[in-house]
This record gives structure tokens, C-alpha cells and sequence, in this order.
């Protein structure tokens, strides 16, 4: 699960190159409305043994008003196996007056450009 995490905050840093960057700091740092994690799941495929590496991949599925669904996969390089997958649901949250709140607009943006271009690379086209 800590892979996922780390994968998950890949994502917001790689968004960053999206978003002004007080607007990020304000956002990751939930100094207004910030992400958190409402539900994770994982399903082991396969054991990984020690010494290993994985590659853990991770992509947002379905978007809500005010929340987002992430998918992952982590894959051993020692056996080139799927190892686990997983899912969890991050909600935005107003951390002041401490309730669920709608994705920012500005960030919502940034998802989809980086969604967009995500998808462009790996069918190498470009805009």
C-alpha cells in the first residue's frame, strides 16, 4: 500500500507543472480545499521477495464533483509479474470548515490536461 501511496503523490507533484504554483501549494498543502484519502483497497497477485523493485503504475479513473477514483498496478522486475492491484477514492476536503467540497476548478483543469497529454504519449501523437 505504501507504493500506492508514493504513486499517488507522484501524481499530485506531476500535476504541479499544471497549476500556479501558489495555487498547488494551497492545494497540497490543504491550507483550503485539499485532497484526502476516503477508501483504499489492494489485492496481493502474487508474492514479492526480497531484494526486488517495482514499477507501480497509477491513472485516475472516474471523477466526481467532489472526489476522484485511482487505479494502480505494481509489477516485480525480478519476475516481470503483476503483483498487486489496487483502487482508492481520494475526496476533496475543506480543511476549514471541515467538509467534503467540490474539486477545485483550476485543479480539475489540470487533471484533464494532464490526462489528455497522458494519453497522447502513449499513442505518440502529439497536439
Amino acid at each position: 500500500m505504501r507504493f500506492f501511496e508514493s504513486a499517488r503523490m507522484q501524481y499530485f507533484v506531476d500535476l504541479s507543472s499544471r497549476l500556479d504554483p501558489q495555487a498547488y501549494r494551497d492545494f497540497i498543502d490543504a491550507r483550503t480545499v485539499g485532497p484526502i484519502l476516503a477508501s483504499a483497497s489492494i489485492v496481493y497477485k502474487a508474492p514479492v521477495t526480497f531484494p526486488d523493485t517495482l514499477t507501480i503504475g497509477s491513472r485516475v479513473g472516474e471523477i466526481k464533483d467532489d472526489r476522484f477514483s485511482m487505479t494502480y498496478v505494481g509489477v516485480s522486475h525480478k519476475t516481470g509479474r503483476v503483483v498487486c492491484e489496487g483502487d482508492c477514492w481520494i475526496v476533496t476536503y475543506d480543511y476549514r470548515i471541515f467538509k467534503k467540497a467540490s474539486i477545485p476548478a483550476h485543479i480539475l483543469d489540470a487533471m484533464h490536461a494532464f490526462s489528455t497529454e497522458h494519453v497522447r504519449m502513449q499513442r505518440g501523437t502529439s497536439a
